[in-house]
Order: C-alpha cells, then sequence, then structure tokens
C-alpha cells in the first residue's frame, strides 16, 4: 500500500484529494485548488469532501462537474419543495432560480458552501428559502415584475417613425400586448430573457447554467425572443382589430419594438 495513499479497512483512501478524486474521476481541479479551498472550511477529517469537490469544481465552472451537481444534487430538491406547492411546475421553476443563484458571478454563491454536511441539504435548504421568496413575491410582484418588462420595452423610441407614430396612437394596446405576452411565455423563456437581455449575461454563460450546448442556449433565447414578438403581435392584432395591411405595420411595429427594446436592457459594456 502506498504511503501517499492511505487506505481504510474499505479500501477507501484517507486523503481527502484521493477520496474526492475516487469519487469524481472526470472533474478537474488540482490538488493545490483543493487543498488551498478546503483550508477555508474546517479540519479535514470533518469534511464531506467529496461533495466539497463537486461544489468547488462547479463554482470553477467545470461543465463536467455541472452535469453532476444537476444529477445527483438539484435533481431531488423537488422533494422538500411539495411541502410548500407540491407541483413540478413550481420545483422546476425554484430549480432554474436556483442555479441562477448558485452558479452566476464572478465569485458563485456555491463556493460558500463549507462542507460541513451533505451538499444535497446545504443546496435543499437553498431551495426551501427560495421557494418560500417566490411563494411572497408573486403574490406581492408578479403584475409588477411583467410590468416592468413592458414598461421598459417601451420606454424608447426606436427611430423609425412610422414605429413609433404606432406606438403613441396606441400605448395602452401596446402595453397591455406585451404584458399579456410576457405573463403567458413559459417560466424558462421569461429566465432566459431575463438573464441574456436584464442580467447581461452571454450565451456561454447561460449555456454554464443550463448544462447545455452554446448552440442550444442561443436557440432557446431566440425562441424566446421569438415567442414573447408573436404573442404580442397577435394580442395587440386581435386589440386594435386592424385589417391585413395594418397588421403588417404592426407586426413590424412589435418586432422593431422588441429588438430594439430588449438591446436597450442590456447592460453597457466597461
Amino acid at each position: 500500500m502506498s504511503a501517499h495513499a492511505p487506505m481504510t479497512d474499505d479500501s477507501t483512501p484517507t486523503d481527502p484529494y484521493a477520496r474526492a478524486r475516487a469519487r469524481w474521476p472526470g472533474l478537474d481541479v488540482s490538488r493545490e485548488a483543493f487543498e488551498h479551498h478546503i483550508a477555508l472550511a474546517a479540519p479535514a477529517d470533518a469534511l464531506h469532501v467529496e461533495d466539497l469537490y463537486l461544489a468547488l469544481a462547479c463554482g470553477r465552472g467545470d461543465s463536467a462537474a455541472l452535469e453532476a451537481l444537476e444529477e445527483s444534487v438539484l435533481s431531488q430538491i423537488g422533494g422538500p419543495l411539495r411541502s410548500l406547492t407540491p407541483t413540478a411546475e413550481f420545483a422546476e421553476e425554484v430549480r432554474q432560480r436556483l442555479r441562477t443563484r448558485l452558479l452566476v458571478g464572478e465569485q458563485p454563491t456555491i463556493l460558500k458552501y463549507r462542507g460541513r454536511g451533505p451538499l444535497v441539504a446545504w443546496v435543499n435548504v437553498s431551495a426551501i428559502r427560495l421557494g418560500l421568496t417566490l411563494i411572497e413575491a408573486q403574490r406581492r410582484q408578479q403584475t409588477r415584475e411583467v410590468g416592468h418588462w413592458s414598461a421598459a420595452l417601451l420606454v424608447a423610441d426606436t427611430g423609425d417613425p412610422e414605429v413609433d407614430a404606432c406606438k403613441r396612437q396606441n400605448l395602452e394596446a401596446f402595453r397591455a400586448a406585451l404584458t399579456e405576452a410576457c405573463e403567458a411565455l413559459p417560466e424558462r423563456d421569461r429566465a432566459l430573457l431575463r438573464m441574456h437581455f436584464v442580467d447581461g449575461l452571454g450565451i456561454d454563460r447561460v449555456s454554464t447554467i443550463y448544462g447545455v450546448h452554446r448552440a442550444t442556449a442561443a436557440r432557446w433565447i431566440v425562441k424566446a425572443k421569438d415567442a414573447l414578438s408573436a404573442g404580442a403581435r397577435t394580442r395587440l392584432s386581435a386589440a386594435l382589430g386592424v385589417t391585413d395591411k395594418e397588421a403588417e405595420t404592426v407586426a413590424r411595429s412589435l418586432r422593431s419594438q422588441i429588438e430594439f427594446g430588449l438591446s436597450q436592457l442590456l447592460p453597457e459594456g466597461p
């Protein structure tokens, strides 16, 4: 038996790094980085080192780690959330928001996990807190949040006189159409548009959060934007009772306004 990898009676390495590597052989974290990370936590023999290793790899953007987190941790949060709202849709919404909370930013929140308990338990606590917050927010802010989308999209002129004239003449109809179209989008579509256009996350970061190829993330965002445009166009045309010719102006107005409005929601770069 090697002196560098002592074993327990059940042939499990006692070296924390070796134990973590044995549990997650496909993840790319150096011994130096891992030992520095666990030094911030607690004595090594008191840690869930395999979970700590996974969390560190996720915080560093390792795609294999993100996939493992999805399969071994995030897939399990539905059970605890059933005590709040027993629907698959609610669990998926919490899961999507939890991905953003845990994995987005220069210092992702998942790096705050210190290994003192199982990672799945630590994440479940975050999920319950987020679920409670979401329930309260849905009661008080759903209309205001969707209203923010429509208001933000309508703020500035597009520079197209015909489009802007159409908007000014039918401002309330525009606002109602955009609000209803936003409300009708699936949660993932709203989350994608919010992350990409409001939070300014690039395609690569969005694809990392969802654990998909960047081409898939880009396709999802385009599809969400198209769904918003189509939904708003249908509602606005119906509200105005326009002719076929007028409907094309309405359609062009919506496309221009949504494209311009979403571009204005992007934060300016440094």
